[in-house]
Order: structure tokens, then sequence, then C-alpha cells
């Protein structure tokens, strides 16, 4: 898929995520927090005004789309990860806005070691070839705004009924692959690199923040 954005400006203060382990004493459908990065407005004559957080929850494992828990299964394939913009009074767009957005989006860099499939590459943006935007919240992706329920597949979700989140953009992502796609002897690793953009009716998109994460 080809696209092309103008005028996209990334941080510096880049923030990488560990996956630590999640607590065994959990509250049933708690939000396990993993990190939290600050997100900083881009407008010069606001730069470096917060203008909300970017949280990424504790991440979970599942067999192929099914058996979703915490605690890692010796056939688990995948994982899956909450990953929630919050944006405070400044950002809000409906508040103080300073950062002059009229919507927030995501976008998510992929970057892994397996066999490459026909038309992807090592890196590339996350998202389906189909797709003329590169927003990872967009059609057919599990994504929400504002006061929700997270998305009505929960075979992949570590909780056993519906949950209350709220954020200004989410996302719900839970990739996994086979053994097929793997070399011998190593491990399979994909690393996202997640990213909030400020749209504009009129104008550029810009991206306001960029974050790490790694998943083996």
């Amino acid at each position: 898929m080809d696209f092309y954005l103008s005028s996209l400006i990334l941080l510096m203060n880049l923030c990488f995520v560990g996956l630590a382990s999640a607590s065994k004493r959990l509250i049933e459908n708690e939000l396990l927090l993993g990190k939290v990065c600050p997100v900083d407005s881009l407008v010069p004559e606001y730069t470096q005004v917060p203008i909300g957080i970017l949280a990424f929850s504790q991440h979970w494992y599942h067999d192929g789309g099914d058996n979703a828990a915490y605690q890692a299964r010796d056939n688990a394939t995948g994982v899956g990860i909450e990953i929630h913009f919050l944006a405070n009074d400044a950002g809000f767009v409906k508040g103080r806005n300073v950062a002059n957005c009229q919507r927030y989006r995501i976008i998510q860099l992929r970057q892994t070691n397996i066999k490459n499939l026909v038309n992807e590459l090592p890196v590339q943006i996350d998202i389906p070839n189909t797709f003329s935007l590169p927003f990872y919240d967009n059609h057919t992706l599990e994504h929400v705004h504002g006061m929700h329920n997270p998305p009505k597949d929960n075979d992949d979700k570590p909780w056993t009924q519906s949950v209350m989140r709220a954020s200004s953009v989410a996302i719900y992502g839970t990739p996994y692959v086979s053994d097929a796609y793997g070399t011998e002897g190593e491990d399979i690793q994909v690393m996202f690199e997640t990213c909030v953009v400020c749209q504009r009716d009129q104008g550029y998109d810009q991206l306001n923040q960029a974050s790490d994460i790694s998943r083996r």
C-alpha cells in the first residue's frame, strides 16, 4: 500500500514499554497498567505543553484468538494489549485544545523477524494492505473513542464479561503467528511503535507521541 503524509513531526522523548508480568491478585476486568507516557503539544507557542497521556495495559497471552489469560500457557501463540490515549483539558478537543485538533488518531508501525509474507516487509505500518489511510483506528480493526465497552470479540481478551473503559481513542491489539513463520531455534519477535496523531480538518497530520513496545 502506498500513501504519503506531509509535515509529520515525531517527538524525541520516546517511551519504551516493558512487558512485565501481571500480578496474580487481579481485580476482575480491571485495567492493569504496564506503562504510561506523557504526550506533548508541538504547536510552537505551546511546545512541550502536556495534552494527555498514552497508557499501555499489561499484556496478556492467547492461543490463536482463544483461551486468553495474563499467565502464559505452553500453547500460547499470540499476545494482547490495550493502548489508550487520554487527553487532558489542554488537549481535549472540547477543552482548551492547544494543539487545535479535530480528532486524535493512532498510527502503529510493526517490525518483526518472521518469515516475510507475500507483499509484506520486515517493517511496515500495522494495517491491512487494503487501507487507504495509515490509521489503526479504522474500520475492521479493534478501536474505540470516548466511553465504551471494548470490541465485542472477547475470546482473545483476558476478561470474562464486557468491561467499561473511557479514552479519547483506544486500540486493542491481539496479534498472533504460528510456528510456521518462525526460524528453527529462534524466538519470534515483534516490535510495535505506537504514535498519537493530531488530525485537523485543514492542515496536515502531526505525530504527537511515539512509543515502542516489544513482544516475543
